[in-house]
């Protein structure tokens, strides 16, 4: 695993303004073993203790794993979140958005 993986993760974790403590008691794992995984090139954090961190700041375990290439359209969707939250829309209202989306496209295909 690369150091990627500990920085989407820091990068989740800021943006839901989570305290190291604060994600190490979501996730049930200690707090200098989640500072390790987000600093450490070479941590190998096992598929449990990334389950529990990614459910800790709900997210797919496929979206911290994506590969580097995906990078940047990474950050996109993290900016995009980020951008949300400060804007004070909720998580509800964000969901409910995207929802309205998806229905208009099928709309839209079927025409």
């Amino acid at each position: 695993m690369s150091n990627e993986i500990g920085k989407t993760i820091r990068k989740i974790r800021l943006i839901r303004q989570l305290s190291l403590t604060q994600l190490a008691n979501l996730a049930g794992v200690t707090k200098s073993y989640v500072s390790y995984i987000e600093r450490n090139p070479d941590s190998n954090p096992s598929v449990d203790v990334l389950e529990r961190l990614c459910n800790a700041l709900e997210v797919d375990v496929d979206f911290v794993l994506q590969p580097e290439g995906n990078s940047s359209q990474k950050t996109d969707w993290l900016d995009l979140i980020q951008y949300a939250q400060l804007s004070g829309i909720t998580k509800q209202q964000f969901q409910e958005f995207i929802q309205r989306q998806l229905v208009e496209r099928r709309v839209r295909k079927t025409d």
